[in-house]
């Protein structure tokens, strides 16, 4: 016999096998239970699974689950089965136990049953045992969870393996829809916030430390025919010591995520691990929204910054440190590239890959790139045409690496565009005053056949180098005529061993080039 729930007078009961229970919507609101009201103790040794389970079981509609403050610490050993339309609350902690089976889930809202709960406050120990949180599961993800609110809760100690969804602090499977995941902890977890098919979704100002396994944030997508991928906002998350992503969208085919804005997050300190360490990738949807974001990596081996694969996005005010290349750019026509600090890239500042869709319309402008080891801007794919790029400042000093006496460092590379680009008003500064012998640069680089960059304009850049150095260079081509048919005017070449290098490119169109103590003119013919 359940102990006795005073419920509200204005209630309508039906009496079934001697208990009674509210019926009706939100029966219960303003009503709170405990768990020691159903036996449990809350003293960190009495196992006290069953006892939650039966407080759950009886709340009505609208009633909340309070666990009492910090001093309480259940201990559970199976999962609970939390009731829908409910809010669990308190200060306490839900230990699960060292001897229950390896992955237990440590509390779940079943599939279709898991709308309109509140979960705030409470302490989610996984003992490494098992996972944490499940929303939406053991049932088709053919209905969304909706009406979610999960907010100062922490989770500590979930399980961590390499693959899969195992390990997941917060975990939901089925779709997720009007939903907030706002000040929470995640420490010591395989993974921390998995969710598929997120909808006018908030998740906000949570930490993340020592995540071993999996992302701090990932957001899976598949086609579904209800409404999903609108109102994603992902904002002022902080995290240290990550193994692979910070942030993570990502799907295996088209999508209707439309504008998700990632904003203001702040991760650093990897921890090694090969393969796919990135710190924010969005590979699915359109117009995302990247803005205000600060990343290091703080270690040797995370390969991408940010990595983006969604047309017709917005790159702006990020802070990238240390990764191998700072922003690499796939599927993404139309996007603009702007304003952003890109800082110790052990490879590249910014890189337009060759990877499968379009790269046409870029815009990339006002970006600071310092102390790139390879390359400032860097166009690995001929479908970038009609892209725009200018006012960069692009700054490296020979000798910041161990092994700059074997590089070529090159400010701007690219492939020759499938139409006409705009490459003006760039900054390529080399200013090491006492490089290594063996170290190359060139501010501008053209590759392709002969005639192949015809047509574009290459106006109004500055490319300087100080020091001694012998192999400096301006504009070099790659092959004979990659020059001819490009437009280099108003241009400014200083302090270089030559304005020109590489190949020969007598077809080049050359207007109002400016050149101050430069040594040599170089193959290519710069000035009128």
């Amino acid at each position: 016999m359940y102990p006795r729930i005073n419920l509200p007078v204005l209630c309508l009961f039906v009496f079934v096998s001697g208990c009674a229970y509210a019926q009706g919507p939100e029966a219960g609101a303003g009503l709170t239970i405990t768990p020691q009201q159903f036996g449990a103790t809350g003293n960190g040794q009495t196992d006290d699974t069953n006892a939650i389970q039966s407080a759950i079981n009886a709340l009505p509609s609208g009633a909340t689950l309070n666990f009492g403050d910090a001093s309480k610490t259940y201990l559970i050993s199976r999962m609970l089965i939390l009731k829908p339309s409910a809010a669990y609350a308190g200060e306490a902690t839900i230990r699960l136990r060292s001897s229950a089976s390896l992955g237990t889930v440590m509390a779940a809202l079943m599939s279709g049953g898991s709308d309109d709960v509140t979960v705030t406050g409470l302490t989610f120990d996984a003992n490494k045992v098992g996972e944490g949180l499940a929303l939406g599961v053991q049932g088709s993800d053919g209905t969304p969870v909706r009406n979610v609110s999960i907010v100062n809760v922490t989770f500590r100690n979930t399980l961590a393996t390499a693959t899969g969804n195992t390990g997941a602090a917060l975990y939901d499977p089925s779709g997720l829809e009007n939903a907030t995941i706002s000040g929470n902890t995640f420490l010591q977890c395989g993974s921390g916030i998995s969710i598929a098919n997120a909808d006018n979704v908030t998740i906000a100002n949570n930490t993340f430390t020592n995540i071993t396994a999996g992302d701090a944030i990932f957001l899976v997508f598949k086609d579904k025919s209800w409404q999903y991928g609108e109102g994603i906002q992902i904002t002022g998350n902080r995290g240290q010591s990550l193994t692979r992503m910070a942030i993570e969208l990502w799907a295996s085919g088209p999508t209707k995520v439309k504008t998700p804005l990632i904003a203001n997050n702040t991760f650093s300190n990897w921890t090694p691990q090969a393969g796919g360490t990135f710190g924010i990738s969005v590979m699915t949807g359109t117009g995302a929204q990247l803005t205000g974001n600060v990343i290091s990596a703080g270690i040797t081996g995370p390969r991408f910054g940010l990595e983006i694969g969604a047309p017709s996005s917005q790159i702006s005010q990020n802070t990238i440190t240390g990764f191998d290349i700072g922003i690499v750019l796939h599927d993404c026509h139309d996007s603009t590239v702007a304003g952003n600090m890109l800082a110790s890239q052990l490879d590249t500042g910014i890189q337009v890959t060759n990877a499968p869709g379009s790269k046409e319309n870029l815009t990339i402008h006002s970006n600071n790139i310092w102390y790139p080891k390879q390359f400032g801007i860097m166009i690995n794919d001929s479908d970038w045409g009609g892209s725009s790029v200018l006012w960069n400042n692009i700054m490296r000093a020979a000798g910041e690496y161990s092994d700059d006496n074997n590089l070529f460092f090159q400010g701007i590379a690219s492939t020759p565009p499938n139409s006409p680009v705009t490459v003006s008003h760039n900054l390529v500064f080399q200013f090491g005053q006492n490089p290594p012998p063996g170290f190359r640069f060139a501010g501008i680089r053209l590759n392709g056949f002969s005639g192949a960059n015809a047509s574009s304009v290459y106006d109004s850049n500055t490319v300087i180098s100080t020091g001694t150095l012998s192999n400096t260079i301006g504009l070099y081509a790659g092959s004979p005529g990659s020059a001819d048919g490009v437009t280099v005017s108003n241009t400014l070449f200083e302090l270089l061993n030559s304005v020109s290098g590489g190949a020969t490119s007598p077809g080049v169109l050359k207007k109002n080039n400016k050149v101050v103590n430069c040594l040599l003119q170089g193959p290519i013919q710069l000035t009128q």
